[in-house]
């Protein structure tokens, strides 16, 4: 009896197991957390609408978002995406389209190559889509044919081989979450290049603050120097305009009309100021007249 009880609490805790693991990866998604990484490489197959296999140094399979994975090194991971249909050929317009024929929206909407215009100023017709495009929009408003969703993700989608930007891995790997999380399956080496993936962004967005720092610094040397310059500059011109008031005056005596010549160091502040530069005590160089002079010397 005991035997058999037993048997039956093994059979039930084998069938709960399953439930139990796809609750917890529901639980998981509910909190936003990355369920392709609780993936074992099978299990990864099996979701290629958001998830996609890859082998971490062509060793170790790893589980990633589609969206993540497109952003791997290429050097370090080799990613197995779905193959990629070409796109549909997009037919040329006809050269000779004449959709000035077409009367209704209806009938010009139907021909390729044509697009209705409305207007408030003329009457409403038919144009191709070149000459719709140049018609100014504050008169015309034209009903151009949408993109579908498949062309939209392919305008939006970086060209296949295109390294990714600092930015586009920025804008990226914060989904990628790679602090310890409960995972389905032991894969200790999976973990590790999840956490190498992780390691590989810090770095770059250390590298780039390393680099904002180095164009800060350059500027402001460069801002420096260049006012360093100018005070020079000015420093120059001022020593300039100093030598340039230093100058010899000739003066006659008013007595006997004996010339007298001498040097003056003028202050250029002080002359600004008064217009005007004193030569007190000087007196008259012929001994027989001896005058004091009180000379007043202006300046040019």
């Amino acid at each position: 009896m005991s035997a058999r009880l037993g048997l039956l609490l093994l059979l039930a805790v084998a069938a709960a197991a399953p439930l139990t693991a796809a609750a917890s990866r529901l639980s998981l998604a509910g909190l936003g957390v990355d369920v392709c990484e609780t993936y074992s490489s099978e299990e990864c197959r099996e979701h290629p609408d958001k998830c996609t296999p890859c082998r971490a140094w062509d060793r170790v399979d790893v589980c990633f978002e589609t969206a993540i994975a497109k952003r791997l090194p290429t050097k370090l991971f080799a990613c197995d995406f779905p193959p990629v249909p070409p796109p549909e050929p997009t037919p040329e317009p006809q050269p000779d389209v004449d959709c000035q024929s077409y009367t209704t929206e209806d009938t010009c909407s139907a021909k390729q190559g044509c697009v209705w215009c409305l207007s408030a100023a003329v009457r409403s017709a038919c144009y191709t889509e070149a000459e719709a495009r140049r018609l100014p929009a504050a008169v015309f408003r034209c009903k151009f044919p949408s993109l579908s969703a498949e062309q939209k993700r392919g305008l939006a989608a970086p060209p296949e081989g295109a390294e990714p930007s600092a930015t586009d891995l920025a804008a990226e790997f914060p989904a990628l979450s790679l602090s310890e999380r409960p995972h389905m399956h032991d894969e200790r080496s999976a973990k590790f290049w999840r956490t190498q993936a992780k390691n590989a962004l810090e770095e770059v967005e250390r590298l780039q603050e390393v680099i904002e720092r180095l164009e800060e610094e350059n500027e402001r040397l460069r801002t420096g120097g260049a006012r360093a310059a100018d005070d020079s500059r000015v420093g120059q011109a001022q020593l300039a305009g100093t030598s340039a008031l230093t100058e010899e005056q000739a003066v006659k005596c008013p007595a006997c009309g004996t010339q007298l010549v001498f040097t003056i160091n003028l202050i250029p502040d002080a002359a600004a100021a008064s217009g005007a530069a004193a030569a007190p005590g000087v007196v008259c160089p012929n001994t027989s007249c001896k005058r004091p002079l009180d000379l007043r010397l202006k300046l040019a």
